[in-house]
């Protein structure tokens, strides 16, 4: 007997190998953004149309109108989440806002992917979805969206030769949003501020300047956070903690 399988059993292991490779590659990133387009956008359309009930721009105050059940949560800390952050000009057209306060999400991502500015590259789009599906689901399925308006923001602005800055700030409003409920039911309103020092290290002959103006702008972030952080435990009575250290 020779170790040839015969015709039949060959074409049995040849279908078995296709259903394998179906069954590993299964629906494409390209796919499933098709798939799930228009859930995404309609969630889009119904944040930006409470976008324009907000009150006009940089009137905002701290205030709350109604607590919810269960309480938000936003906590890097613990990996716990059942909120999201989007700005208004990432519901507009994914664009990033003046001051990014970099708090992502699922929804965020699930904006992007779906929204007229994705990132993914011809490559990527190809590839198989992978974890993209639950990814989209758990965004579609945040309960809190906290829409966030920047009223004004000045970058950290070091001198020529290094020896000195000017430091940055930034106004900020945010609205805390039951998506359920199609309206804000409370807000906060934030002053934050980059701190009057800072320390680096550089090679010699290095430019100085850059690293002056990032540790700057790092210190601003983390003061943009904090303020909000507090702010919206205080007015929802939810955990945000959005340091994951």
């Amino acid at each position: 007997m020779n170790g040839t399988a015969p015709r039949g059993a060959r074409w049995g292991l040849l279908a078995v190998a296709a259903l394998l490779s179906l069954s590993a590659c299964g629906k494409s990133a390209k796919d499933e953004i098709a798939a799930t387009t228009p859930a995404v956008q309609a969630l889009r359309a119904k944040l930006n149309t409470i976008v324009g009930g907000l009150p006009s721009f940089g009137s905002g105050v701290s205030m709350s109108m109604a607590q919810v059940d269960p309480k938000p949560v936003y906590d890097r800390k613990a990996g716990s989440f059942n909120t999201a952050f989007a700005s208004v000009e990432q519901l507009k057209d994914d664009s990033r806002p003046a001051f990014d306060l970099g708090l992502d999400s699922d929804l965020a991502q699930a904006l992007a992917w779906t929204g007229g500015k994705n990132p993914m590259d011809a490559a990527a789009l190809d590839a198989p979805a992978g974890a993209m599906s639950d990814t989209i689901a758990n965004g579609l399925a945040t309960p809190y969206v906290v829409i966030t308006r920047t009223v004004s923001y000045e970058a950290p602005v070091a001198t020529a030769d290094g020896t000195s800055f000017e430091g940055g700030n930034a106004d900020i409003e945010a609205f805390f949003v039951p998506v359920d409920r199609n309206t804000w039911t409370a807000s906060c309103r934030i002053a934050a501020t980059s701190d009057d020092k800072v320390q680096i290290s550089i090679k010699k002959g290095e430019d100085p300047k850059a690293p002056i103006e990032a540790f700057a702008l790092s210190t601003l972030l983390r003061d943009a956070r904090a303020k909000l952080a507090a702010c919206l435990t205080e007015q929802t009575g939810g955990t945000f903690q959005f340091e994951a250290q």
